[in-house]
C-alpha cells in the first residue's frame, strides 16, 4: 500500500495503525509532518517533490516585487474608489535598470533570479552554502 501525503501528520501511532503501508509520497519539498524514525521502524518509504511549487513561489515573488515597484494593486483600488494621482506612485523605475538582491540560491532563489533576469535586472545573490 502506497499513500499520497500533504499534510497530514505521520506519527508512529499512524504507522502502527497502517501495517501494510510501504511508501508514503509527499507531494511538497519536505517531509517535516513524517517521523522519519518511526516510518524506518515499520519498513515505509519516504520521497517527496523537491520542486513542488518552485515556479508558482517565484512568479508570486515577481508579483510582489511588481507592486512594490509600480503599485498596481494600490493604484486599481484608488481608481476604482474614484480617486487618481499619478504623482504618489512616482518615481516608476524602468525595470531594466533596477538591481535585484536575492537571498538564497536554492531551487525557489535560482528560479527567481532567471525571471528577473528575463527582465533585464542586475542580479546579486548570496547563498551561504556556496
Amino acid at each position: 500500500m502506497a499513500c499520497l501525503n500533504q499534510y497530514a501528520p505521520f506519527t508512529a501511532k499512524v504507522f502502527a495503525a497502517l501495517p501494510k503501508l510501504k511508501l508514503i509520497a509527499r507531494y511538497g519539498v519536505g517531509v517535516d509532518n513524517i517521523d522519519l524514525q518511526a516510518a524506518t521502524a515499520h519498513g515505509v518509504q519516504v520521497c517527496n517533490v523537491p520542486d513542488y511549487g518552485t515556479q508558482e513561489v517565484a512568479a508570486q515573488a515577481l508579483a510582489l516585487m511588481m507592486e512594490l515597484i509600480r503599485k498596481p494593486g494600490q493604484a486599481s483600488a484608488e481608481v476604482k474608489a474614484g480617486y487618481w494621482d499619478y504623482a504618489r506612485y512616482a518615481p516608476i523605475p524602468r525595470i531594466s535598470t533596477l538591481t535585484v538582491g536575492i537571498i538564497g540560491l536554492g531551487r525557489i532563489g535560482s528560479a527567481f533570479a532567471k525571471i528577473a533576469h528575463a527582465l533585464g535586472c542586475q542580479v546579486v545573490a548570496y547563498d551561504i552554502e556556496l
